[in-house]
């Protein structure tokens, strides 16, 4: 792997860990506070879309 390449994966791996971290986050308010209505797992759906883009950008870039 060349500098650039390694750079680019450093970053794409740093974006995924900043979307696990707001993950866990909103698992931690669900467990202690329960939703009332299902509007409560839209903002983890997109956060898990965001990162099924992110390796799908690494696996193209291999």
């Amino acid at each position: 792997m060349n500098e650039q390449n390694i750079t680019n994966l450093v970053a794409i791996l740093q974006d995924i860990q900043i979307e696990l971290h707001h993950i866990s986050d909103s698992l931690h308010t669900l467990a202690h506070h329960p939703p009332i209505h299902d509007k409560s797992f839209n903002g983890m759906e997109e956060k898990l879309r965001r990162i099924a883009c992110f390796l799908e950008d690494i696996s193209y870039k291999k």
